[in-house]
């Protein structure tokens, strides 16, 4: 009797102990993601394009910890090209690390022309 009930006392506490480390890896990657958007904007600045992770930690404005694919329970994943970004991050295991799901996406600035593909010739 004395097992079944440390073990119910155990399984009582697992739900809020992944619910406050899932809040904690949520809010290690919102400041991940944050310091990766500032990133891309100096990136831009510079370069006059987005930047992958890589180049990003290349540049020296992300730390190799913040380009590395998982950090604090989180896969994030960026997808650059030219004038526009995307960051996703997931829970590496859903429920247990985390139970947000996190998506920036910056689009095409409205100032710069469309290309569509074409190379315009003047």
């Amino acid at each position: 009797m004395a097992v079944a009930g440390i073990l119910l006392s155990i399984v009582a506490f697992l739900p809020p102990y992944f619910y406050a480390a899932g809040n904690a890896n949520a809010a290690c990657t919102e400041k991940r993601l944050q310091s990766i958007g500032a990133a891309e904007a100096r990136y831009l600045e510079v370069i006059g394009r987005y930047g992958t992770l890589e180049e990003l930690a290349r540049a020296g404005l992300i730390g190799s910890d913040l380009a590395a694919p998982v950090k604090c329970g989180y896969r994030v994943e960026l997808q650059s090209e030219g004038g526009a970004y995307e960051i996703t991050a997931i829970p590496e295991v859903r429920l247990l690390t985390g139970h947000k799901t996190f998506r920036v996406k910056l689009p095409m600035l409205a100032d710069a022309p469309p290309n569509n593909g074409n190379h315009y010739r003047g």
